[in-house]
């Protein structure tokens, strides 16, 4: 296998997604990435492998296939196919080989990830998605700092998963008190977050939530029942996740969990401590040192806590410390999550982390993280979909193929069917006329042989007959 040591700028310029990245983060990528030149015949990488390589054809041609399929798909070089990574999802959808000798571009993708999600990338065209307003839900949910550290994997997971539910004005999403196994994420329209302190009261609103705010978390951290109703205010769609993809996608890549030594190492650094019980159980065994913020009144709290701070959060077994963890890092926030909780740890806190740290001036400072990280969130999110897009589209010619092979596969059978019996009804025609033949010769001879038969009488009657005419002439 021949090595080249470098690519020039002018060539990754014209490959996607790599176009968009400015000069300086070109110059990286030619100088830490791999041009080979290699053999026909190569393996490059085989179905359902998962590797950290983007794979880009510059000369040659790479052959695609996929198990159950015999139409292999050929991508040739300095074409348009050719300008994007070659079979780029994980796992890999396809076994790539070199078809013909070939030279391809070798990419790191965490490499690559990295220079596309840096937040100083401002030539990044995010024009379309950000004025999209399709996508202009998919933009706020993922701009939090929190989601920028998913894996692409997860949000592209992610995407892929998500359910799109049509509502209308008036529709109780969620009732409180009952059980409900979705997450949800407004893509249009309003909610209103609402809540019936006692069974004969009537119902207090908490919140509105608009296009890019996710509800539902905690009844499926917690395993519990809603503890908030969720009503439609507008006609609008929502966009639906299964408790299971939302355990594995979202909860535990977002929520950090720390032990007793640790969390009293972060509290004494400064961290600050919130109990997220009712108030009645925070003031039944109150650990010294520690605020009260209940989980069912956090949402309304956490515009009002300092961003620059880190927070460890506690219940008594976990569950709803997690679930506020995962709202809290959804706003940009540093929490840690005290595992086991109360029921497993016992904790005394110095007096200097009593009071809760509050900045007057929160919703700035937000304003300013926000803009540093909306470029990132932009260009991050627009290349999830893109690459979601690509999934699904392969997705959809893998089914194809699969029902053209099914079809050549239903098409054959019946052919030699059609073939099993049409020869079988060649051999039964045949032998009809066997046994016809056979039957018309049998009486042929039959009738020969009669013949002959009587003609022997005949003959002999006729020797008789001439004997006795002797006789008289003799006489």
């Amino acid at each position: 296998m021949a090595t080249k040591n470098s690519i020039n700028t002018k060539t990754l310029r014209g490959l996607e997604p790599l176009r968009n990245l400015s000069l300086d983060k070109l110059e990286e990528l030619a100088e830490k990435s791999t041009v080979s030149e290699l053999p026909a015949g190569r393996i490059l990488f085989r179905q359902g492998e998962r590797d950290k390589r983007v794979i880009f054809l510059l000369q040659g041609q790479v052959e695609l296939t996929v198990t159950g399929n015999p139409h292999p798909q050929v991508i040739k070089a300095r074409t348009v196919e050719a300008k994007h990574p070659i079979a780029p999802t994980v796992p890999r959808p396809s076994t790539g080989k070199t078809k013909t000798p070939c030279t391809l571009l070798f990419i790191d993708s965490d490499l690559l990830e990295v220079l596309s999600g840096d937040d100083n990338s401002s030539i990044i065209e995010v024009e379309e998605l950000g004025g999209d307003d399709e996508n202009a839900w998919m933009l706020r949910f993922l701009q939090s700092r929190a989601f920028l550290k998913l894996p692409t994997e997860n949000i592209q997971n992610l995407l892929i998963k998500l359910e799109e539910v049509p509502a209308s004005a008036g529709d109780v999403i969620i009732a409180q008190g009952e059980v409900n196994d979705y997450y949800y994420i407004v893509q249009t329209g309003r909610c209103a977050v609402s809540r019936r302190p006692a069974p004969k009261a009537q119902d207090v609103q908490l919140a509105i939530l608009n296009a890019g705010d996710g509800f539902g978390e905690e009844a499926l951290i917690t395993g519990g029942k809603r503890n908030a109703t969720i009503t439609m205010l507008d006609d609008g769609i929502l966009m639906r996740l299964g408790k299971k993809d939302f355990m594995s996608i979202l909860a535990k890549p977002l929520i950090s969990y720390v032990n007793r030594d640790a969390a009293l190492e972060k509290i004494n650094a400064g961290s600050l401590l919130i109990d997220v019980r009712q108030h009645n159980e925070f003031m039944d065994h109150r650990v010294e040192g520690s605020v009260n913020i209940p989980l069912s009144m956090l949402r309304l709290k956490v515009e009002g806590l300092n961003p620059d701070r880190e927070y460890v959060l506690l219940c008594d077994d976990g569950h709803r410390s997690a679930a506020a963890a995962f709202l809290l890092t959804q706003h940009g926030l540093n929490c840690y999550v005290l595992k086991g909780g109360l029921n497993e740890n016992e904790l005394k806190v110095p007096d200097a982390n009593l009071s809760v740290s509050i900045d007057s001036t929160s919703e700035n400072r937000k304003k300013v993280a926000a803009e540093k990280t909306q470029k990132a969130a932009e260009a991050k999110a627009k290349k999830i979909q893109k690459e979601a897009d690509t999934a699904k589209h392969e997705a959809d010619e893998l089914a194809k193929r699969a029902a053209d092979v099914e079809a050549a596969k239903r098409k054959a059978e019946a052919d030699i069917q059609r073939l099993q019996k049409e020869e079988a009804e060649k051999r039964e025609s045949a032998l009809r006329a066997t046994k016809q033949r056979l039957s018309e010769e049998s009486r042929r001879a039959k009738a020969a042989e009669e013949k002959a038969a009587k003609m022997k009488l005949e003959a002999k009657a006729a020797m008789r007959a001439a004997e006795a005419e002797l006789k008289k002439l003799k006489a």
